[in-house]
């Protein structure tokens, strides 16, 4: 009867309603999840579980906030890569994901002290 007219429509339009939950889910462009959880399988991939229970147990809150940012920034910029139909290659994090500020500009190694010793040794091999 009536009841189990009114039970088909409410069925329906809960089953769109979910349809379109999940496509907004899907289509937001900030979908990033889950930073702590990914940060720690991503810091204990490229330095290890006793490295980062060493980064807790020193409780440098102001370190792990950056780590956890920079890794969150990356993450966001990874997914807008990938999601970007244009781009020929695909991203994904890495050991420079968790990374501080310093750490990163060490690596790169562009002090310009270090550039100018570096440019004076090769001028005098030569």
């Amino acid at each position: 009867g009536i009841n189990a007219e009114y039970g088909d429509y409410f069925t329906m339009f809960k089953f769109a309603l979910v349809c379109c939950l999940v496509g907004v889910a899907w289509s937001s462009k900030d979908h990033v999840d889950n930073i702590p959880k990914q940060f720690s399988a991503t810091f204990i991939k490229h330095h290890g579980e006793e490295a980062l229970q060493e980064l807790l147990k020193r409780g440098d809150n102001t370190e792990i906030k950056e780590r956890v940012e920079n890794f969150r920034v990356a993450v966001q910029t990874i997914e807008d890569v990938n999601d970007n139909k244009n781009t020929k290659f695909s991203a994904a994090v890495n050991h420079i994901t968790v990374m501080t500020d310093a750490e990163k500009a060490a690596m790169l190694n562009l002090n310009p002290m270090n550039t100018t010793e570096g440019a004076r040794t090769r001028r005098s091999i030569t």
